[in-house]
């Protein structure tokens, strides 16, 4: 009988071992996921960028869409004070429900690389550029018309001859109701549950993602 229980000691000793081993292995890696996360909700650019290598490959465009966003202020008549401040707001909306939910499912090395498999989910955002169309604007036209007549009628008649101020100033007057309206364009297509792998490597003695790749 004693035998049998340090035989049964020694496994139970040893199973344990691994895995505690296998778990602590991974704890590093496991962190960096979960403040990628939270610096997404957070909008966190530094915190986005400082967890990822510098030429990270994203499937997602997880950082990217906020460039997007942001060089709409290249056009003129979304250059205005107001529109630039309503444009930071926005961005800062859209990363807080960006990604509703996600679980680590499994982690795996793959020579000097950890592979982290993660289900999340998260809004299927069209390309930003494609959503700024001719016809989504003559809709909000037709919004901003019934909604504010008075207002919209006073800048047109004001510069009435200069249509390049006059959509500068319409823009920049109701950029909180064009970015609600464009909110409900780009979010249409609702959330999407999908799989993702995020590789990761050391640099500097620190785990950064080097990629995140939608799974086969």
């Amino acid at each position: 009988m004693k035998k049998f229980f340090k035989v049964f000691l020694a496994v139970l000793m040893a199973t344990t071992l691994v895995a505690c081993g296998s778990k602590e292995s991974y704890e590093k890696q496991e962190a960096v996921i979960k403040e990628f996360f939270t610096d997404i909700k957070e909008y966190d650019v530094e915190g986005m960028k400082n967890a990822c290598t510098r030429f990270v490959t994203d499937d997602f465009e997880i950082m990217r869409t906020a460039t997007d966003i942001e060089t709409l202020s290249l056009i003129p008549m979304f250059s205005g004070e107001n529109m630039k401040k309503e444009t930071k707001i926005f961005i800062k909306e859209l990363y807080e429900i960006m990604v509703r939910s996600y679980t680590i499912k499994d982690f795996s090395t793959e020579k000097d690389k950890v592979l982290v498999d993660v289900e999340m989910e998260i809004y299927d955002l069209p390309n930003m550029t494609d959503v700024i169309k001719e016809d989504e604007f003559e809709a909000f036209g037709q919004q901003l018309g019934l909604k504010h007549p008075d207002e919209v009628l006073s800048i047109i008649e004001t510069y009435a001859d200069d249509e390049d101020q006059m959509m500068l100033h319409i823009m920049d007057m109701f950029a909180a109701d064009f970015y609600d309206f464009f909110l409900s364009r780009i979010t249409q297509n609702g959330y999407a549950d999908v799989k993702a792998v995020f590789t990761l490597i050391e640099e500097d003695g620190n785990w950064v993602i080097e990629s995140i790749k939608k799974a086969d």
